[in-house]
Order: C-alpha cells, then sequence, then structure tokens
C-alpha cells in the first residue's frame, strides 16, 4: 500500500514500503535532525540542496542515519 507522507522543508514522497505512515514520518524526521545536526557541525548548509555529492553519501554512511529506522 503507498502512503505519501510530509518532508521537512516541504514537498511530500510516496512509500511503497510496508511501515504506517506514521512509522515513516518519524524515520524521515530521525533523520532529517540527524544530518542538520551533522551538517552544523561540519560548517555544512543546512539547505541540503546545497550539499555536494560527497557531503550527502558522508551524512548517508553515518551509522546514526543507517539505523534511525531501528527504534526499540
Amino acid at each position: 500500500m503507498a502512503h505519501v507522507v510530509k518532508l521537512p522543508g516541504g514537498g511530500t514522497a510516496v512509500s511503497l514500503g510496508p511501515q504506517s505512515p506514521e512509522e515513516i514520518q518519524a524515520l524521515i524526521g530521525r533523520r532529517h535532525k540527524i544530518a542538520t545536526d551533522y551538517c552544523e557541525k561540519k560548517g555544512w548548509p543546512i539547505d541540503f540542496e546545497k550539499l555536494s555529492w560527497e557531503q550527502i553519501l558522508e551524512v548517508r554512511a553515518l551509522p546514526e542515519w543507517k539505523n534511525a529506522g531501528n527504534v526499540q
């Protein structure tokens, strides 16, 4: 089943995963916070459209970003 979720900063996305819309929304929120905090720490723009591909890949390689969906 498809779920429409709101993205931080505007816009929407469609998820085809088995998670509920609330679970998807929470995951997006956690990953957004991780990415924003990391960018601020590194002195990078927090407007993600201004990041290089290398910066985006560095954020996505963070263990906490990868594991943001493993909430107990």
